[in-house]
């Protein structure tokens, strides 16, 4: 861990250094242990001199009372209810993940001498989501709540933008290059913004030429770039209003493109694209 307390990345750094300060506590603790804190005195003075520059004291206190440093213990908290429920609550991972005692019981889930069913203790129950984690999600506690409550949509998860934010971390704004041809999705119709973010990350990864929406500046929402992790950075993205979109699509059709719509009604139907065409609209309402 030492050589990791002086590492070149913030974040990385904070942590080894956050988890080598818990262990000389630990160490200070057990009385088997207690000449360790002694033979190493030196390097838990430098830590704490280290700890106290910049923004690390604010980081490092934050740290200091997550839940996984100040109360989770790896074997007494070894459980179905931590492993499906507690963790994935603590990290923020989407409600319709998590999976709750009451669901476990009812699928005759019964614990055994290695894992047990249940925590034999509450206070893993006390703990909320930690303030960085939300903030790297771009969303306060109470509007996470309220996103939870409203919608139903997948997260994409990247573990390191729940790392201590790093100027290093942060995209930069890069102009992708416009291709001539090539599928273009057209969602001018969508009105929600979450849905908007993810059917920008869904372009980014089939490759689409051109993602059309009814506003740009639902790029810049919260809302928006919580589903999309990144993706507008690497796609083109268009604008073209509602009572536009008719003379766009007949525009499109006298380059040569195929236009296709996709609607969700009880009378829709899926079809199969066997011979998918090169110069496509696709339209989603």
């Amino acid at each position: 861990m030492l050589p990791l307390c002086m590492a070149q990345h913030f974040s990385i750094r904070l942590y080894a250094q956050t988890t080598v300060q818990k262990l000389f506590a630990l160490c200070k603790q057990r009385d088997n242990l207690k000449h360790l804190s002694k033979k190493y005195a030196v390097m838990e003075n430098c830590l704490k001199i280290s700890v106290k520059h910049g923004n690390s004291v604010k980081n490092a206190q934050k740290l200091q009372e997550d839940f996984y440093f100040s109360s989770f213990h790896p074997v007494a908290h070894y459980s179905i209810e931590t492993i499906f429920h507690e963790l994935p609550r603590l990290a923020n991972i989407t409600q319709e993940e998590w999976i709750p005692l009451d669901v476990v019981n009812r699928c005759r889930v019964n614990g055994t001498d290695y894992l047990s069913l249940n925590n034999t203790d509450s206070s893993l129950k006390q703990f909320s989501v930690a303030s960085w984690v939300l903030k790297s999600s771009g969303l306060s506690e109470e509007e996470d709540s309220v996103v939870a409550m409203q919608t139903n949509f997948q997260k994409k998860l990247i573990p390191w933008r729940s790392l201590i934010p790093d100027e290093e971390l942060r995209p930069s704004k890069i102009e992708p290059a416009v291709k001539k041809e090539g599928l273009i999705v057209v969602a001018s119709l969508v009105d929600r913004l979450p849905n908007l973010g993810g059917l920008s990350r869904t372009c980014e990864v089939f490759g689409v030429s051109e993602y059309v929406i009814a506003n740009l500046k639902c790029v810049e929402d919260k809302q928006f770039q919580n589903l999309s992790v990144t993706a507008e950075h690497w796609i083109p993205i268009s604008e073209v209003k509602p009572h536009l979109l008719a003379k766009y699509l007949e525009s499109k059709k006298e380059d040569g493109y195929t236009v296709i719509g996709a609607e969700q009604t009880a009378i829709a139907f899926v079809s199969v694209m066997s011979d998918f065409q090169r110069r496509t609209v696709f339209v989603i309402r």
